[in-house]
């Protein structure tokens, strides 16, 4: 089998999801617009999709949505009024797809987390790191694979599997920040 996962962001320009290309990296910014800096402390108001190999933008005419950790339950979407995580929609979230292309599947132990970037187990380097899964209806601090957020398991009856993941940093010093997030999932 040859299992591919994907990570897609939803352009409400076209009503499509866009799958990130092999070089676009999240970028969270202090506001919606692209290269604003975040203040120490706060969390990103903005999302942007980075090309790593040029730095630019990679988005398209419209950009990835940014969601803002506020409290517990509660977040802002691009900078707007406080809502609760649990009306977040599929839409509003990166989008991470696991397919072979023919066999329906089933998954299970499917976690999220974010890391320094060179072991599992270190939490993100000068960074608070909150996300959740669509419809949840609180934050977790995943820091780290010993507090990652468990997803929920994906049954049989489908070919391609979908987890909806919002995302908010804060940076606890200047200077940008280089960690990386990681999905993992038994399939069978």
């Amino acid at each position: 089998m040859a299992f591919v996962v994907t990570w897609s962001w939803y352009n409400t320009g076209t009503t499509a999801w866009v799958d990130d290309a092999a070089t676009d990296i999240n970028g969270f910014f202090g506001s919606t617009t692209f290269g604003s800096k975040i203040t120490v402390n706060a969390y990103n108001v903005g999302m942007h999709l980075i090309d790593n190999s040029t730095g630019l933008d990679a988005c398209v005419a419209d950009h990835l949505t940014g969601i803002q950790y506020i409290a517990a339950g509660t977040c802002k979407v691009n900078g707007g009024s406080t809502v609760n995580t649990s009306t977040i929609t599929t839409q509003e979230c990166r989008r991470i797809s696991l397919t072979d292309g023919a066999t329906s599947i089933s998954t299970e132990n499917s976690v999220f987390y974010a890391y320094d970037g060179s072991t599992l187990t270190n939490p993100p380097t000068d960074t608070t790191f909150q996300c959740f899964e669509q419809g949840a209806a609180s934050w977790t601090a995943a820091s780290g694979s010993g507090s990652a957020l468990s997803l929920a398991d994906q049954l049989t009856g489908a070919v391609t599997k979908y987890w909806y993941i919002a995302m908010s940093v804060a940076p606890t010093a200047v200077g940008i920040k280089n960690n990386k997030v990681r999905f993992s999932t038994d399939y069978y």
